[in-house]
């Protein structure tokens, strides 16, 4: 059996690619459903308030836009591994707060939690929508979700359709 996973789509949903996280969490709901051992979450930026769902799960799986200087829409996947000055520049979702949780966590979870970050590449774009080629990497990133879950040992399904769902 595997252990409790929290998935989290980390970004604000106002602010364009900043919203990939909560976007790319909402299409993985719309598509799969997990075991009883997976947990969802969005939220703007890790803080304090996270901290009693990081200290129950043995997994972190982070969705989320990253600034890494490649191209935009490229999907990465990060592993943290206890040194935060590793992802804090290079994921503004995070922030300086939530860098400084992460920082600290040892001191109030034991174990630490498995961390990976799953995040697409954005352009600096602001609006209502994501950028195209952000836009083009919500299912590639649905897709390594899937993926990791399985890794962990989750069972992830493909939602099933009826007629009725879509309006026959």
């Amino acid at each position: 059996m595997p252990g409790t996973t929290l998935i989290l789509g980390l970004g604000d949903e106002r602010d364009g690619d900043d919203a990939f996280g909560p976007r790319a969490l909402a299409e993985l709901e719309r598509l799969y459903q997990f075991d009883a051992h997976v947990i969802v979450a969005e939220a703007r930026s890790i803080g304090m308030r996270l901290l009693p769902l990081l200290s129950s799960v043995g997994h972190v799986l982070v969705v989320t836009a990253v600034e890494l200087g490649a191209a935009p829409g490229g999907v990465h996947r990060l592993e943290w591994q206890g040194r935060p000055e590793d992802l804090g520049p290079r994921l503004p979702a995070l922030r300086r707060d939530g860098i400084e949780l992460l920082r600290s966590l040892h001191f109030w979870v034991d174990p630490v939690p498995e961390l990976v970050v799953l995040g697409v590449e954005g352009e600096h774009h602001s609006g209502q929508w994501l950028s195209p080629f952000v836009a083009l990497a919500v299912h590639p990133a649905v897709e390594a979700c899937v993926a990791e879950l399985r890794r962990w040992g989750h069972e992830v399904t493909l939602r099933t359709v009826t007629a009725e769902q879509v309006g026959a």
